[in-house]
């Protein structure tokens, strides 16, 4: 099966389009400024788009969140 392009949809998204294809997301987390407009996004996948690899095949992901302002 081929992967899916996942990369700038939403986390929700993302895990939907690999769930139906059959493939596991890993999500790491990465800090991006408060105005960013990629928080809650998938910034980078681990696997490119197309490739074609197996049922159950782990693919990680990097979501933006807002970083934390400490005062």
């Amino acid at each position: 099966m081929a992967v899916p392009q996942v990369e700038g949809q939403s986390e929700v998204d993302a895990r939907a389009l690999l769930a139906t294809a059959g493939l596991t997301p890993e999500i790491k987390y990465q800090d991006v400024p408060t105005n960013d407009l990629n928080i809650g996004k998938v910034i980078t996948q681990g696997t490119d788009a197309g490739t074609l690899v197996d049922p159950g095949f782990i693919i990680r992901l990097t979501i933006g969140r807002a970083a934390t302002v400490t005062p």
